[in-house]
């Protein structure tokens, strides 16, 4: 008798490679809620890629009810940042938490640019960048600080060598690969503004 771990009445049926869970995911899951690998599912039965709990009875399989999933616990990032960005927006509370989620959109940002090379098309990262430098600016402007190794880059151009060891673990510090440019402010309040034009390709 097949075990599925079920985290929803319907969706995909799909087991992991990694963890070798066979699971009931909402659909269009690309992450496995259980090992918290991305990439690793695949269709349990091509037969029946989307099940629901009855259907599941009906096959006698033994179901595990699981608790209801978040968006981030069964999706990429990648999907998150081009379908979810209002929910997204929501989830980091402070400046430091927004930064965070930036560097690492801005990180999806860079590898769109350097597969495609779609230099004179819109990047389909470019609007969560927005809303997160918007949430950001407000964050700064209700006085939240980020750690201070940030304010102190003033380039991207900057060798990763000469970067603090802690910026490097979180990224090496890359944003945006478009124009390298990052201008920061600091006056009353640190604001930061990253440009966001079309870069111009090399």
């Amino acid at each position: 008798m097949e075990t599925v771990d079920v985290y929803t009445e319907r969706g995909d049926l799909v087991t992991c490679s990694d963890c070798g869970k066979v699971m009931l995911l909402p659909y269009g899951a690309d992450k496995c809620p259980a090992c918290k690998r991305e990439g690793c599912l695949a269709w349990t039965d091509e037969s029946l890629r989307e099940a629901d709990i009855d259907s599941l009875l009906e096959r006698h399989c033994n179901l595990h009810q699981k608790s209801e999933l978040q968006p981030e616990e069964y999706l990429s990032l990648s999907i998150l940042v081009t379908e979810y960005i209002p929910y997204l927006a929501d989830k980091p509370q402070t400046a430091r938490e927004t930064l965070s989620l930036l560097l690492e959109t801005g990180s999806l940002f860079e590898k769109y640019w350097r597969d495609t090379r779609c230099f004179q098309s819109k990047n389909i990262y470019t609007p969560a960048i927005k809303t997160l430098l918007d949430k950001l600016d407000v964050k700064l402007r209700e006085g939240d600080t980020i750690p201070v190794e940030y304010q102190d880059c003033r380039s991207l151009g900057t060798s990763s060598g000469s970067l603090p060891a802690s910026v490097r673990q979180r990224k090496r510090y890359r944003f945006l690969q478009m124009r390298r440019e990052t201008i920061i402010s600091t006056g009353a309040r640190s604001r930061w503004k990253i440009l966001t034009d079309t870069p111009t390709a090399c």
